[in-house]
């Protein structure tokens, strides 16, 4: 009968105790998950500074300059009745591959046109003035303006892929921290969901300024992570409780009995 009593009772306790190491081992999975989507959103805070976006504006303006100034040093000099869209982008990339088609036809160091080439596109042989507009054409697209201006373009086209890429689901439906946060925090929840969409609402907007060049007045968004520090205080105080239940001390002393 008294063995049968150690048993039973220290059954129970060790029943319980690897309910608390269970329910320990997964508010340490959860706080491992909130440093992680800690990390996340601070990453897309990086993005939408007052400085960053800042950044963005002048970079939109340093290129609408530089291609100002290729427009007026070359591009007008290739105005003609019977193109049209002349200096476009579509046309600068029309040039370029037809560049880089040329110099398939010749060997090193030589560079087409030369005297008696023939046209790449009718094949029909080319005038004096014909093969003076195409090595204009080469000499436009190398131009120092002109490489201004395509750098220019570069760096905003990184810029567009930057905030093209960022991500703002960070609390997907049946995500773990996710469920688990809807029960414990929803208002916290909630708050950093809306924050979050406002971010992807400003990335849409800088995207659209980028796309059209336009400068326009964005203000930051950034999204505090302080109820992140909170919230993981909160579990590493349930984490302690629970290692120092008076169970486990308890499980321990009747364990010893039995031994």
């Amino acid at each position: 009968v008294i063995n049968g009593t150690v048993f039973g009772d220290g059954y129970k306790l060790l029943l319980a105790s690897k309910g608390k190491e269970k329910e320990i081992k997964m508010l340490e999975g959860i706080k491992s998950l909130l440093a992680q989507n800690k990390e996340a959103i601070e990453k897309l805070n990086q993005f939408f500074t007052t400085e960053v976006i800042e950044k963005v504006k002048t970079a939109i303006s340093d290129c609408v300059s530089k291609e100002a100034i290729a427009k007026s040093e070359g591009i007008e000099n290739f105005k003609t009745d019977k193109i049209e869209n002349i200096g476009t982008t579509e046309w600068k990339n029309f040039i370029v591959a037809a560049e880089e088609f040329a110099n398939t036809q010749k060997t090193e160091n030589v560079v087409y046109p030369e005297i008696g080439d023939n046209c790449l596109l009718c094949q029909q042989p080319l005038s004096d003035e014909a093969q003076k507009l195409i090595s204009n054409y080469w000499t436009f697209i190398k131009s120092v303006a002109e490489q201004n201006a395509k750098q220019a373009q570069e760096k905003l086209d990184r810029a567009k892929e930057n905030y093209e890429n960022l991500k703002y689901d960070l609390f997907p439906q049946d995500n773990t921290l996710t469920v688990w946060l809807t029960e414990k925090y929803p208002n916290e929840l909630k708050a950093l969901e809306l924050k979050l969409s406002g971010q992807k609402k400003l990335a849409q907007n800088i995207i659209a300024d980028i796309i059209s060049k336009t400068v326009t007045e964005r203000a930051e968004i950034k999204i505090s992570v302080e109820q992140h520090t909170t919230i993981e205080a909160a579990i590493d105080n349930s984490i302690k409780l629970l290692k120092e239940d008076e169970q486990s001390k308890e499980l321990e002393k009747l364990l010893n009995s039995k031994t």
